[in-house]
C-alpha cells in the first residue's frame, strides 16, 4: 500500500512532484509535511503536500494538533493524520532549518546581491561629483542634488554651463569584487545544504569538479 501511495500519491501530482515539494521543504524548511486522506475503513488512500511554512502546531485539549493554512483557509488536524519528515528537531513542536541555523550567513549572501542590483540599477556608476561656482553653492546646492537623486540613470539633464558634473566610477578591482561576491554566493549555500558547488553550477577551479 505504502508503495503504492507513494508512486501516486493523489490525483494532482506524479511521483516525481511529489518527492520535490517533499524533498524542497525538507531542505528548506527542515521539516516535510503532507495530509493523509483516507478511505472510510481507514486505509490511506492519498498523500497532500503542504508547504511547512503554513503548518502551526499547538496544543487543543492536552493534545498536540497542526494548524494548516492555504488558500481555502484554515484546517486542524492530528498527528495521525499527518505524514512528517523533519531534519533536526529542536523540540516536540520545532525544527531547525538551514534557512534558520545559517540566517546570518544567508543575509550577508543577500546584501552583497543588493549591493551589485544597486551598483547596475546606477547605470555602472557610483555617483556623481558636481561642481559648483562658490557664489552658487548655497542656493543651489539642494536643487541640483535633488535633481539627480530623483533619477541616477538614462535621464537627460540640463545644467547651466558653470557647473560641471564628473561620474564617480567603480575601477577594476571593485568590480572584480562584485564578481567574486556572486562565487562566494555559490559557495555559501553549497557548504549550508552540504552539496557540491558545481551542483549549483559553479564550474570553476578545473577538470576536478
Amino acid at each position: 500500500i505504502l508503495y503504492d501511495l507513494i508512486e501516486n500519491p493523489n490525483p494532482y501530482m506524479r511521483h516525481y512532484d511529489f518527492m520535490y515539494v517533499m524533498g524542497l521543504n525538507f531542505e528548506l524548511h527542515g521539516s516535510a509535511v503532507a495530509v493523509i486522506h483516507r478511505a472510510s475503513n481507514g486505509i490511506p488512500i492519498g498523500l497532500y503536500p503542504v508547504a511547512t511554512s503554513n503548518v502551526y502546531a499547538n496544543w487543543k485539549d492536552g493534545d498536540l494538533v497542526y494548524t494548516i493554512t492555504g488558500d481555502n483557509g484554515t484546517a486542524t488536524y492530528r498527528r495521525e493524520d499527518l505524514l512528517i519528515i523533519n531534519n533536526t528537531p529542536a523540540g516536540y513542536d520545532c525544527v531547525l532549518s538551514p534557512l534558520n541555523y545559517s540566517e546570518s550567513g544567508l543575509e550577508l549572501s543577500k546584501k552583497a546581491k543588493q549591493l551589485q542590483s544597486d551598483y547596475y540599477d546606477g547605470g555602472s556608476v557610483l555617483g556623481k561629483l558636481i561642481k559648483v561656482p562658490d557664489r552658487q553653492y548655497n542656493t543651489q546646492k539642494e536643487e541640483i542634488k535633488s535633481i539627480f537623486d530623483s533619477s541616477r540613470k538614462y535621464r537627460n539633464i540640463v545644467l547651466p554651463d558653470n557647473i560641471s558634473v564628473e561620474p564617480i566610477k567603480a575601477d577594476g578591482e571593485s568590480i572584480s569584487k562584485l564578481i567574486e561576491a556572486q562565487s562566494w554566493d555559490v559557495l555559501e549555500v553549497s557548504r549550508r545544504f552540504h552539496v557540491p558547488k558545481s551542483f549549483l553550477g559553479d564550474t570553476s577551479g578545473g577538470y576536478g569538479n
